[in-house]
């Protein structure tokens, strides 16, 4: 006997079946988003500390070779929040323009040029390279002769870098990230000896 067609049994999901699956679908879905994007967090955050990190170790490593090997005693003025300052080792010329300004646009914190006869800061950035990258400020920059009775062979280098916008730092401290926004901090210090005297 045959079935006519409202008699034959129906096969596949009901509207309910279907709005479950959607849903935890849905959510699956939503889970793998935020486990992405908290995932890419990491990575930026990584990448900021590792870029600032290479920026002060860049900067210490620089200033500790030219002093290092250099013909002539380093010339420094010590810098301030108002006052720039510099540091000068044979031709090099390193001027700290402003301690605790973020460096963007043109606002400059420690550049390095050949600076001739003179040692003075160079208050207007000509020919100079910017050392930090943008969004990174220098804190702290200290170059000091060690005492020595005969004469000054030891000099230590002290540099504190941080990257971020005003908001995520209080001082030399990071107050952590305020949604996609990180800062972090590199403080090193180190002796050099001068082998030439």
């Amino acid at each position: 006997m045959r079935l006519n067609r409202s008699q034959k049994s129906q096969s596949g999901f009901t509207i309910l079946e279907l709005m479950i699956a959607t849903t935890a679908f849905s959510v699956i879905l939503l889970a793998c988003a935020f486990a992405l994007i908290q995932i890419g967090n990491l990575y930026y955050r990584g990448t900021i500390i590792s870029r600032t990190q290479g920026v002060a170790r860049s900067v210490v490593d620089e200033i500790s070779t030219a002093i290092q090997f250099g013909d002539a005693a380093p010339q420094i003025a010590q810098a301030s929040t108002t006052t720039p300052g510099y540091v000068c080792i044979g031709p090099n010329r390193y001027t700290i323009f402003k301690l605790n300004t973020q460096v963007q646009g043109a606002n400059h914190a420690l550049g390095f040029d050949k600076n001739g006869l003179s040692c003075t800061a160079n208050t207007a950035f000509r020919g100079a390279k910017e050392l930090l990258g943008d969004n990174m400020r220098l804190t702290k920059f200290s170059v000091t002769p060690r005492p020595s009775a005969v004469s000054p062979s030891y000099y230590d280098i002290e540099v504190n870098i941080i990257y971020g916008t005003d908001d995520l730092f209080t001082g030399d401290n990071c107050n952590g990230g305020k949604g996609s926004q990180f800062c972090a901090s590199a403080h090193l210090t180190t002796t050099v000896f001068r082998r030439k005297t």
